[in-house]
């Protein structure tokens, strides 16, 4: 299930929440979510995983975020950290 605006900006405000910007890096310095922070997909799931757990823990829940609302890449990501025992979800609209 896709988090949409409203909701996402008060996850947000709960400090509880970490927005992951899963773009490449070069993308991520171009126009992008407030406060987004970037972690790169990339091909290695479990690289993803580890930094993700490394730079923010296992405590917060994380959203999701690609620029283009075409790709399916938010949801993977979100799925990916679910497995892997996070709470996450994507977020269809943040702008």
């Amino acid at each position: 299930m896709a988090l949409y605006k409203e909701e996402a900006r008060q996850e947000i405000k709960e400090e509880v929440v970490v927005v992951l910007n899963i773009l490449p890096k070069e993308d991520h310095e171009k126009p992008h979510i407030r406060g987004s922070l970037n972690v790169p997909l990339g091909n290695d799931h479990q690289a993803f995983v580890r930094e993700v757990e490394d730079r923010f823990g296992r405590d917060k829940f994380f959203i999701s975020y690609y620029a283009d609302r075409r790709s399916k890449m938010a949801s993977e990501s979100a799925g990916i950290l679910r497995v892997n025992g996070f709470e996450s979800e994507e977020a269809a609209v943040l702008d």
